[in-house]
């Protein structure tokens, strides 16, 4: 059983648009979402997007969706989508960073550049 918040992720006098998301917690959680957890959240949604090349199928694989099937396009949108609208509130170099610090932290092989 889990709690669900629907959460916005604004910057002060950015003209973007909040990113919006539902997160989850553990039912027996007492505490309501910090944003570092929500913005980490985010920030792998974003990151698995980016190591997936975009491609909805290598996409697909790593949560084990089948990738022909409707819903699994659609929520590979919504990715799409959402990342989108972080990279715009955060903008490219921010962006960038919390990617690498999101990326450093759980991923042991980084692709060679």
């Amino acid at each position: 059983m889990e709690q669900h918040f629907v959460v916005s992720l604004t910057r002060a006098g950015s003209p973007e648009p909040p990113v919006r998301l539902v997160f989850m917690v553990p039912a027996t959680s007492v505490a309501e979402p910090q944003r570092r957890d929500v913005l980490w959240w985010v920030a792998g949604d974003a990151w698995i997007l980016e190591r997936s090349d975009r491609d909805v199928a290598t996409w697909a694989a790593t949560f084990g969706y089948p990738p022909e099937e409707p819903g699994t396009r659609r929520l590979f949108n919504q990715a799409v989508r959402q990342s989108a609208a972080l990279a715009a509130l955060l903008g490219e170099s921010d962006m960038r960073r919390l990617m690498e610090l999101y990326g450093a932290k759980v991923d042991p092989y980084p692709p060679s550049t």
